[in-house]
């Protein structure tokens, strides 16, 4: 009787602790998802992907991910580092490879609240890298199809959120890029369907460049932003324009491998050869 007593308070024990673990575990998932660019650890993956150094900033994020599942900011910066892999070694096989995480990470980035601004965006980003990717690549299809997506997103959410700036940025791009297309692409304008605009492309561009600071956990999208105003221009309007835009804000050239090609690149097709050996 005994030995049936002390099993029975064993099973009903062990079925508390299950329950309490269980009761733990559901807590833990069931809180929301959230978008924190600017602790510590992001702005240093932030600050390395920026430089190009792209294997640090995989490491530091596998193991803040590691530690803060549930920052879907991390899913963001993941893509990046993906897209400017692929920007710089378009190898078919690693495209292959990598796309695979793109719906994954946009799930886990849709568990965000529709209160965040960046909900929309980070998704609309990840479709804008794939875009380009694609596009670059030769499959104007998929590119023109994801290039669609992200131009909705980015459209929903800069009427949503008409003050957060980033989606300005990425919008305009958008804009003055299909403004430049000519005839033979206009197939890819009846794909994304929207009314192309370069003049109103460069002033959301504009916009974002014009704060008076932009947070350190932006420093990606201005670094974006420098990259698609100083090259729009370069080719679809003033050479010079490009080369003045881009002369100042490169002179980290020695030490930013991004800066350093586009200096390089501006300056030795605008006459500015001394500044593009160095």
């Amino acid at each position: 009787y005994l030995s049936y007593t002390y099993y029975m308070n064993f099973i009903k024990g062990v079925g508390y602790v299950c329950a309490f673990q269980l009761l733990f575990l559901c807590t833990v998932f069931a809180q929301p998802a959230v978008f924190d660019l600017s602790n510590k650890e992001c702005v240093q993956i932030i600050k390395h992907i920026s430089d190009l150094k792209l294997v640090k900033a995989k490491q530091i994020l596998n193991e803040e991910y590691a530690r803060n599942p549930k920052n879907v900011a991390l899913d963001y910066l993941n893509d990046c580092i993906d897209y400017y892999t692929l920007v710089t070694d378009p190898d078919p096989t690693l495209i292959t490879v990598l796309e695979k995480n793109k719906s994954h990470r946009i799930n886990r980035i849709q568990k965000l609240t529709v209160a965040s601004p960046y909900k929309l965006y980070a998704e609309a980003e990840i479709h804008l890298h794939w875009s380009i990717i694609k596009l670059n690549n030769n499959d104007y299809i998929s590119g023109a199809l994801a290039l669609r997506d992200a131009y909705q997103l980015l459209e929903k959410n800069n009427a949503l959120f008409p003050s957060f700036l980033p989606t300005k940025k990425s919008l305009g791009f958008v804009k003055a890029l299909l403004g430049t297309l000519p005839d033979n692409y206009a197939w890819i304008l009846n794909i994304v369907g929207l009314k192309v605009d370069y003049n109103e492309g460069i002033k959301l561009i504009q916009q974002y460049l014009n704060q008076k600071k932009i947070p350190d956990e932006q420093l990606l999208d201005k670094q974006q932003a420098d990259f698609y105003f100083t090259l729009i221009h370069f080719y679809f309007g003033n050479k010079q324009t490009a080369w003045e835009y881009c002369e100042p804000i490169t002179r980290d050239y020695s030490t930013n491998i991004l800066n350093c090609y586009l200096r390089a690149f501006i300056g030795s097709r605008t006459a500015h050869n001394d500044e593009a050996i160095s």
